[in-house]
């Protein structure tokens, strides 16, 4: 068995997990007790925090591969800054849906604008931003230097929107489940939650994994149309007959 045959099959073990543990982790969720206070609310918040911790780490990502391009000038580590941006946007993306339904039946409406709120709607459109840059600047290398930048530097509103329930006054519950001090989940909502929270780091490795791939094709297919270009732009050039017309 060869490096790249390999390669593959460890990362379809991991699509395979992805979906395996992510099922496994849905079915715990909803037979996992109400909780005492929540009641049937709580089943949300698995997959709610699950996806944060996720999407955390996919902005986390998305800064070290940017240095490590800037340190290296690798173009496989702006992939990896790419590909994370965008797993993370999709996985907080998910945080916010499900947070607005959770609002709703909580709160009585979808969207309020207190602290926590408002970060993580200013953190979802960094990172848009940072995708729409990307799209912008259809130079590779241009496009790797700029991004950089941008992909470090907003990789802290991930603190400021975590920490925000605690430095604001906040609307939205500060840490219990995760809290170090006083943990308030145990028995099978903790196996649960464990459950979405492992199945959704697969989850993110197979979307950066096949973001990077069609990253490759996508360089791949620029590089072909811009030699072709050039092919038809040389073709088009006629030497010039300086010896007249006989």
């Amino acid at each position: 068995m060869t490096q790249s045959q390999a390669t593959v099959r460890v990362f379809r073990g991991v699509d395979v997990l992805a979906v395996g543990l992510l099922t496994v982790g849905i079915i715990l969720s909803f037979t996992s007790p109400p909780d005492v206070i929540q009641g049937e609310l709580t089943r949300m918040i698995y997959l709610h925090v699950g996806a944060v911790v996720a999407a955390y780490v996919a902005f986390a990502l998305t800064a070290l591969g940017s240095l490590l391009y800037v340190i290296t000038r690798r173009l496989s580590f702006d992939r990896l800054a790419a590909a994370s941006a965008e797993a993370g946007v999709v996985l907080f993306g998910v945080v916010i849906l499900v947070g607005m339904i959770w609002g709703q039946t909580t709160w009585g409406s979808f969207w309020v604008w207190d602290a926590r709120l408002t970060m993580s709607a200013i953190l979802f459109f960094v990172y848009l931003g940072y995708l729409a840059l990307r799209r912008a600047i259809p130079d590779v290398e241009t496009r790797a230097n700029r991004s950089a930048v941008l992909g470090v530097v907003a990789l802290a509103m991930v603190p400021i929107t975590h920490f925000s329930v605690v430095w604001w006054n906040a609307l939205h519950q500060g840490a219990t489940i995760l809290s170090p001090a006083d943990p308030k989940i145990e028995g099978d909502m903790a196996v649960a939650l464990l459950t979405v929270m492992v199945a959704m780091q697969f989850v993110l490795v197979a979307l950066i994994r096949r973001r990077m791939q069609i990253a490759v094709l996508e360089e791949a297919a620029f590089a072909a149309a811009v030699s072709a270009d050039a092919t038809v732009a040389g073709d088009a050039v006629q030497v010039p007959q300086l010896g007249g017309v006989s």
